[in-house]
């Protein structure tokens, strides 16, 4: 696998707080921008295509990035009309002709260390599988307020979490999908939830255990405890 996206077009609604002048992804935690961690990443993995989608105060994140100077990273440019979290992979996917590709949203504060779990994730990536998400225990993940996204049920398949079951699983942010996953994707714009539901109901999608803490600073109230306890 030598393609990987990372997510950073969104809106930053919930964090609007401090991206009130920066994008979210330029917010600085410990000193570097949320998006420097999921760069580190993707280089520690050895992808030689880093593809970044951009929206939301584009010009900023695109100067950021050329001042970069890395020739890995390709710019997906959806500044004249946002196409949410599944519309932006499957237009990285089918303009650039890729087969699969590793995702990483950049709400989380990713560890060097973290980069041994994503090894393991890419090269237990499964052939019956048309998409693996990361999933960790919900005891594990800070910043975290829901009930849990999904649980697993036999070999490893996950359905979504229905309220009742006490092993849930919180998705952190961490995807393989296939183009597969999109063949019945019509509209440009869409939701990745969508092309998991579809997923689900044909039985093609699994969750990797990603069972390792997991900081996730995606909304105000994260990232203010985050700065009370730096």
């Amino acid at each position: 696998m030598k393609s990987s996206i990372i997510l950073a077009a969104g809106l930053g609604k919930r964090v609007r707080e401090y991206s009130l002048d920066l994008p979210k992804p330029l917010i600085e935690v410990d000193g570097k921008p949320f998006i420097e961690y999921s760069i580190n990443i993707m280089e520690a993995l050895g992808f030689e295509e880093i593809f970044i989608n951009v929206h939301h105060k584009s010009d900023q994140i695109i100067s950021y990035l050329r001042k970069l100077n890395n020739p890995k990273i390709k710019i997906s440019d959806e500044t004249d009309c946002l196409l949410d979290t599944g519309g932006g992979v499957k237009k990285i996917i089918f303009e650039n002709k890729l087969e699969h590709v590793f995702i990483l949203n950049c709400d989380n504060l990713w560890k060097e260390e973290d980069t041994v779990f994503f090894r393991e994730m890419i090269e237990s990536f499964p052939k019956d599988a048309t998409s693996l998400l990361a999933l960790t225990p919900i005891d594990l993940i800070s910043g975290y307020e829901g009930k849990g996204d999904f649980i697993f049920t036999k070999d490893d398949h996950i359905q979504r979490y229905d309220n009742t079951s006490s092993n849930s699983y919180v998705f952190n942010g961490a995807q393989i999908i296939r183009k597969e996953a999109f063949y019945d994707m019509k509209s440009s714009a869409f939701s990745i939830n969508q092309v998991w539901d579809d997923l689900i109901s044909k039985n093609l999608i699994k969750g990797y255990k990603f069972n390792k803490n997991v900081l996730h600073l995606g909304t105000t109230a994260a990232l203010k405890k985050y700065d009370n306890k730096s």
